[in-house]
Order: C-alpha cells, then structure tokens, then sequence
C-alpha cells in the first residue's frame, strides 16, 4: 500500500483512528511486565505530531505514561502504523531508533527496553558508556 507524500517524498500522516481497548490493553499488559508491582497510571491523549521537521503536524491518538521521572509515549500514526519514545523534558527527548512499527506490542516493549538500557547507562550502571 502506498502511503501519501509531500513534494519532497516525505511520507504525510495521515488520518488515524482512536487507539482501541485491544491496543491499550496490549500497552498495559507490557508496562505491568515491566514493573510488576507498580500501579502505573496510563493515559490516552491527543498529541501533534510530525514525522520530521519538513512535514506539518497532524493530530494522532497516543498512549502517555509516567514512571520514575520519565514520560513515555506510543503514538498511533495510522492503522498497523506506531512510533514511540521517552523524555525526561522537552530538551532531553529520545527515540528508540525505529521510525515506526506495524504492531503496538513490539513498538511498547522496544520502547521499554531501550529505555531501561539508557536509564542504566544515565545511572552508570555500564562503565564507560555515556549518555548521548
């Protein structure tokens, strides 16, 4: 299927649809796995959101979430379509290093993950390893 572009090539959002139950429960289910004994809020917002700074922003459904410090976030660019990534503040803000995923699990749990190892290496639970 191809996907609508701008003049440039660059791939525009296009019109999403809500998350649904089975989504959020697919999110839900991998943060519980994460920390098992936390009772972890999750909240389904609206957030603008463009793939790069060329393309103009559109609104897209996401799944937002807290946890010590860190803000997390999935957001559903389309049907099978998701990206994610964490921030400590608008300034500290950071990808997981795919731009998107055709599943809400694997883009929750690399999300997870790579959050976890960037949380060790900030921690300096990896000598010689620097936070970029």
């Amino acid at each position: 299927m191809q996907r609508p572009t701008d003049e440039n090539g660059i791939e525009i959002p296009t019109q999403t649809i809500d998350m649904s139950e089975e989504e959020v429960a697919i999110v839900r289910g991998k943060i519980e796995g994460r920390w098992r004994n936390e009772n972890i809020d999750i909240h389904l917002a609206d957030v603008e959101f463009s793939p790069d700074a060329s393309t103009p922003t559109c609104e897209c459904p996401a799944i937002f979430w807290q946890m010590g410090g860190c803000n997390f976030l999935v957001v559903k660019l389309g049907i099978e379509r998701y990206r994610a990534e964490f921030f400590y503040s608008d300034m500290e803000r950071f990808g997981v290093g795919i731009d998107e995923f055709s599943t809400i699990g694997e883009c929750a749990l690399t999300l997870l993950r790579i959050q976890a190892d960037h949380e060790s290496v900030r921690l300096g639970n990896f000598p010689g390893k620097e936070v970029h």
